[in-house]
Formats: C-alpha cells, sequence, structure tokens
C-alpha cells in the first residue's frame, strides 16, 4: 500500500516517466488478491489517466475502485475516486451527475475525519455553482467553507482562486488574513522541513497578493513557489509568475517564464500542457498581438473540442472573438461569438456575460453602433443581475454572519472566563464573611444581589436588541420575497420567449442541413419544446411552483403525435393520466423521460410494413407514488433485454429517474418495448389536497 501512495506523489514529478510504472503497480496488486491495495492502485493508475485527458479510460478504473472501496469501508479511497468523477462531469458541464458524485465524495470525507479533503470539496462546489450561475448556492458553499476552516485552523486550505468570482471575495480584510495564516504556516513548514507544505504557503501568498492587485509581490512568491517545488522534486508552475508579469504589464517577464513553463512539456500531464498554451494565447493577446494568439488558441481548442471539456471550449470561443476582433477579421468574430453563445448559455452564466462584452467590443468596433448598444444593454443586465441583486447582498450578509459567529464564542469564552472568576472571588468573599461581624456578611450579601441585578439588567437588554434585530430581518426578507416573486414570473416569461427564439433558429437550420442534422435537430427542438412548455404554464398562472401533469403532457402529445406521425399507417395513442400536480423540477424531468420515449417509440420502434401500430401511456397515483408507463407494440426491436438497456435513450431515462425522482424503472421487451416507472416527486400539498376533496 505504500508503493502505491508514493506512486500517488510521483505523478506530478515526472508523468511521463512514471504512467508505465504506475500500469506495473495496479497489475501487481490486481494480482495480490487485497481488495483495499486494489481499489487504492485502480483510483491511482485510473488518476494517471484521467490527468491525461483520457477521461473514459480513467472512468473504467476509478468506477471499479469506488465499488471496492465502498465493500471495505475505505472511506478515504471513496472519497478520492468520488472527486475525480464529480471533477470529470464538472469539466465537462454535467452539473447534476458532478453535484452527486461531489456529495459522495464529502460524506466519505467526514467519515474519514478529512478535514482538508471537506474543504477542497467544498471549494469545488462553488466554483462549479458560480459557473452554472447559482449565486445563491456558490455563496452557501463558501460560507460552509469557510465555517469549516475557521473550526479546524491547523488545515492549511488554498487560498480561493475563482478567476472570475474576484468579485465575491473583493475584501482586502479576507486576503490579509489568510496572507497572516500563510506566513505562520509558512515558518512551521520550514522548521519542520516539509518542503510541499513551504511551496503550498507560498502559493497562498502569491494568490492573495494577486487578488490584492499588487502583481509585483505575487510573482516574487510564485518564484519561491516554484524554487520549492523543484527541491521537492515536482514540476515547476513557471506559469503562475508568468501571469503575475502579465498583470504587471511587463512583457518580457511574463513571455520568459512561459517559456520555461514550456521546457517541461515533454514530462507534464495534456490537461497541464492544454492549459499553458491557452495561457500563452491570452498572453500573445494581451501584449497586442492576436494573430500569435489564434496559433496557440487552435492548438488548445483542438485538444479541448477532443476531450469535451465544453466550460473551457465556450472561454475559448470568447477569446477568438477578442483577437478577430484585433485583427479586424469581424466574419470569424461573429462566427466565434453565434458559436460560444450557443454552447454558453445552458452551461456557463458567467460565460454569456462576458461574450456579451466581446460582442459589444466586436460590434463597436464595426461601427455597428445599434448592435453595440444592445450587446451593452444585455451586458449590462446580466452583470447587475449577478453581482447586485444576488452577489454582493447575499455575500455581505454571509460574511457579517461569519464575523459575528466568530465573535460571539469569542465572547461566550470570555463570558465563561469571567462568570468562573466572580464565582472564586464569591466564595472567598463567603469565607470572609463568616469570620466577621454581622454587618459585613449583609454588606457582602447586599453587594452580591446588586451583581445579579446588573447581570439581569444586561442580559435584558441583550434580548430586546436581538428581538429588534430580529424583527427588522423579517421585515426585509418578507420584502425580498414579494420581490423575487414578481421577478421569477418575469423570469418564467423570458425564459419561455427565448426557448422560442431558439426552437425557431434551430428550425431554420434545419431546413438548409442534411438528413441526418434534421433529424438531430427536431429532437433538439422537442426537447426544448418540453421544457418552454413548462414556462408558458407557469407564466399564464397565480402559481409559479406547480404543475398539472395532466395538462402538460397532453399538450405534449398533442405535439409529438403531430411532429412524428408521419407514417402510411397512423400510430394509435391510447392515454389515460390522472391530474396530478408536481412541483417545476419534477415536472421538467418527467416531460423530458416523456419526450424522449415517445420520440423512440415513433421513430425507431414500428417496421415499415406493421399494420397495427400502438403506443400506450398510462400515469396514475399508487401507494404515494406516480405510475408512469408507457410502451408500445413494435416489431423492429428484436434485440436482447442487455442491448436495450445499454442505448443512450435509454440509459438517460434511467439517470434521470433514479437520480432526480428517487424512483425505480423496469425495462421489458415482448411484442413490443415497455419502460414502467415508479417516481417519487416533491408534492403540492395544497394542490393534492383540492385534487382529494373534489374526487
Amino acid at each position: 500500500m505504500s508503493a502505491i501512495r508514493q506512486q500517488e506523489e510521483r505523478m506530478l514529478m515526472k508523468y511521463r516517466l512514471e504512467v508505465a510504472k504506475a500500469r506495473l503497480l495496479y497489475e501487481k496488486a490486481v494480482a495480490s488478491n487485497c481488495a483495499t491495495c486494489i481499489a487504492r492502485a485502480g483510483y491511482m493508475y485510473g488518476k494517471y489517466l484521467w490527468a491525461d485527458g483520457l477521461y473514459q479510460d480513467g472512468l473504467n478504473y476509478l468506477f471499479p475502485a469506488l465499488a471496492i472501496a465502498r465493500g471495505q469501508a475505505d472511506y478515504e479511497t471513496v472519497a478520492d475516486c468520488a472527486n475525480i468523477i464529480g471533477n470529470t462531469y464538472y469539466y465537462q458541464a454535467y452539473y447534476d451527475s458532478a453535484l452527486q458524485y461531489f456529495e459522495i465524495a464529502f460524506k466519505a470525507f467526514e467519515l474519514a475525519d478529512d478535514y482538508a479533503g471537506q474543504i477542497r470539496i467544498l471549494h469545488d462546489i462553488s466554483l462549479m455553482f458560480h459557473r452554472k450561475g447559482d449565486f445563491k448556492k456558490t455563496i452557501e458553499y463558501i460560507f460552509k467553507k469557510e465555517q469549516l476552516e475557521a473550526q479546524h485552523p491547523e488545515v492549511l486550505a488554498e487560498i480561493e482562486s475563482y478567476g472570475a468570482m474576484g468579485s465575491l471575495l473583493n475584501d482586502s480584510l479576507y486576503y490579509l488574513e489568510k496572507i497572516n495564516k500563510a506566513h505562520i504556516e509558512l515558518d512551521r513548514f520550514r522548521l519542520s522541513g516539509d518542503k510541499n507544505g513551504i511551496s503550498r504557503a507560498y502559493f497562498n501568498l502569491g494568490k492573495a497578493y494577486s487578488q490584492l492587485k499588487n502583481p509585483l509581490l505575487a510573482a516574487r512568491f510564485y518564484i519561491k513557489m516554484c524554487e520549492a517545488q523543484v527541491q521537492a522534486g515536482k514540476i515547476p508552475e513557471w506559469q503562475y509568475v508568468a501571469m503575475a508579469y502579465q498583470d504587471a504589464a511587463n512583457k518580457d517577464s511574463t513571455f520568459y517564464y512561459y517559456r520555461q513553463s514550456l521546457k517541461v512539456r515533454d514530462l507534464a500531464t495534456r490537461l497541464y500542457n492544454d492549459w499553458i498554451i491557452e495561457l500563452i494565447g491570452d498572453a500573445h493577446l494581451h501584449f497586442g498581438r492576436p494573430d500569435s494568439a489564434i496559433y496557440y488558441y487552435d492548438i488548445a481548442m483542438r485538444s479541448n473540442k477532443e476531450l469535451n471539456n465544453r466550460l473551457t471550449v465556450v472561454g475559448q470561443h470568447r477569446n477568438y472573438v477578442r483577437a478577430y476582433t484585433q485583427l479586424g477579421d469581424f466574419q470569424k468574430a461573429q462566427y466565434h461569438l453565434d458559436q460560444g453563445l450557443g454552447l454558453a448559455r445552458p452551461v456557463s452564466l458567467i460565460h454569456v456575460r462576458n461574450l456579451y462584452n466581446a460582442g459589444r467590443a466586436l460590434f463597436e468596433k464595426m461601427g455597428d453602433f445599434k448592435r453595440a448598444y444592445q450587446y451593452q444593454g444585455l451586458y449590462s443586465a446580466l452583470s447587475d443581475s449577478i453581482h447586485r441583486n444576488e452577489t454582493a447582498v447575499n455575500l455581505a450578509r454571509l460574511q457579517v454572519d461569519f464575523k459575528t459567529s466568530i465573535k460571539e464564542r469569542e465572547v461566550e469564552r470570555l463570558t465563561q472566563q469571567s462568570e468562573i472568576k466572580d464565582a472564586r472571588i464569591r466564595a472567598r468573599n463567603l469565607q470572609i464573611g463568616l469570620a466577621i461581624t454581622l454587618v459585613a456578611l449583609v454588606g457582602s450579601g447586599a453587594g452580591f444581589y446588586f451583581l445579579r441585578f446588573r447581570q439581569k439588567k444586561k442580559m435584558s437588554e441583550l434580548l430586546e436588541q436581538k428581538n429588534r434585530l430580529i424583527e427588522e430581518q423579517n421585515t426585509s426578507l418578507l420584502k425580498q420575497n414579494k420581490e423575487k416573486e414578481v421577478l421569477l414570473a418575469e423570469v418564467h416569461h423570458r425564459v419561455k420567449n427565448n426557448l422560442q427564439v431558439m426552437s425557431s433558429l434551430i428550425n431554420i437550420k434545419a431546413r438548409t442541413t442534411d438528413e441526418s442534422s434534421k433529424v438531430v435537430l427536431d429532437d433538439v427542438v422537442n426537447r426544448i419544446y418540453a421544457l418552454g412548455l413548462i414556462y408558458e404554464m407557469l407564466y399564464n398562472t397565480d402559481d409559479l411552483s406547480n404543475i398539472n401533469l395532466k395538462e402538460y403532457l397532453s399538450q405534449q402529445f398533442v405535439l409529438l403525435f403531430k411532429t412524428l406521425n408521419n407514417f402510411s399507417v397512423e400510430v394509435k395513442p391510447e392515454i389515460s393520466i390522472e391530474p396530478i400536480w408536481v412541483d417545476v423540477d419534477t415536472a421538467m424531468n418527467i416531460g423530458l423521460i416523456n419526450n424522449e420515449l415517445i420520440t423512440n417509440a415513433m421513430k425507431y420502434a414500428f417496421t415499415t410494413d406493421q399494420p397495427d401500430r400502438r403506443v400506450k401511456i398510462y400515469l396514475y397515483r399508487q401507494n404515494g407514488t406516480i405510475k408512469f408507463e408507457i410502451s408500445d407494440n413494435g416489431l423492429s426491436l428484436f434485440r436482447s433485454q442487455k442491448e436495450i438497456k445499454s442505448s443512450f435513450g435509454l440509459r438517460f431515462v434511467e439517470q434521470v429517474v433514479t437520480t432526480k425522482l428517487g424512483g425505480t424503472i423496469e425495462i421489458t421487451y415482448n411484442k413490443g418495448l415497455s419502460v414502467c416507472m415508479s417516481l417519487k416527486p416533491v408534492k403540492s400539498m395544497k394542490h393534492e389536497q383540492h385534487t382529494d376533496s373534489n374526487s
């Protein structure tokens, strides 16, 4: 086991020389029949493959390692495997799957009492929600992370490195506190000779001074970090020095240290090298060399597309817009603007905002001031929504709460010490009182009761202050809730309109593409309609949180059968749906399932010469669950049960049923495909009671 852990550490030293050794070590572990060793070795080798961009190959080792570690109650390996899997889904912008595995990792780190791991997972989750544009969740997880760090000051966690999230933590006090802690940790690591700890402490100092807009001092600490990494036998991260000098507008030093980074390219991983290439492109663009920047962006873009790193690809489109705008190639700039916005809207609100800003600069340089003004308006509206309505208010509140909680604990500690001292003084006074006159005893008693009176008075004043504060907060919260209800209705309306625009654009595109592409685009339009229908229903009703499945699915069936029933022999639907009210998320997931299964049935279930074609849909309540059944009598799927379940559509449906709706799914094929689901959604009690009373 010690050899496996040592091999894990060597991955950051000379990757290309160590990956073959990692493979041999994994094979030895498998031959040993030691389950714990096999799990850890599987994690180790899967991480090696993952770090080089071989995501699927890495997952082929990480998933079995996770299963074995769970059986052995090896919480450390469970957490490490789940963390890597979660990051894989995060890079590819599959946020729900990423969150699922991040939560598994966090629980395992809790069971292993690994506070550094817990802090790292909370950091990754907050960063994921920030990219997604969910700032309420971002603030929530940042606050949890800060609380955990305060409870365990012995853990050295990396200072926040959020890039576009800089505005969330734009608090000099925050970074000054981190600088003080990093200096203390640096002294401790120097005394112990921990070179890895020394490099991490220098990294935190460099990051803090970067956030405090002192790039030259940041570069100084980053250089010391690289020197410590060289002494520890690791690949030095000179790119951080280059980025600091770029912020300081020092062109020569910037490119010198990027050249230093390229010297270790043959030893580093593919992901690391792709990042360096993109950063070099940014530096060329920053110093007014857009043609060179595009050369490096092309290299990075090809690699990231191969790896399906959707977040990085979106960011690259923004870089292309800026570069081609500088070059004056407006046609290519507009192409990348359209491509970037199309990819960014479903995966990253931050990238959407940045692309709006790049579009404003593009059209301004083109002289199209009308469109420049339009993009400026979109950029400003989105920035205001992000920074004023969500981020600044919530972060200020949470920072105050966090600092207040620290002060309250300190006051509580001092109060306890004061009470202990008062008790000792009272005991001494009592002993003296027994030896002196009755007058002194009475005086002591009077003094004691006077002190008690003062304490009660102070407690009463404190309670009154807290009650006033609670009343003010309740009033503020009620006002905010009313404002958010109005805003939510407007958001539903705008989302519906945006989805309609997307659907129209895709339909226009479908008319000019080949047949295979048109089929794919039609499927996309159907899915968009399934989502847009919910927002249309929400906008047309006073209830913003509940959907009638009978009304929703009936409208969806009409469109699907009208769009897809193009056989010479008509497909006959048999539909029986109860009026069941559910929350918006549940309705959206059921709508996606319905769209996927009906589309598959209409397209692939029937043979060309089949005279009797039927599709049956049943939705009803049974024992507190929702039963959802979709079947057909199609004869074209003469395949095994295993082949049917391995199809992408059914695997997608199965994941939605099990992870989103907490249900079960049974798939059978007997003269037609049958999918039976038992779902456990969140119900609307108001509508359920209303339905029950009517029945």
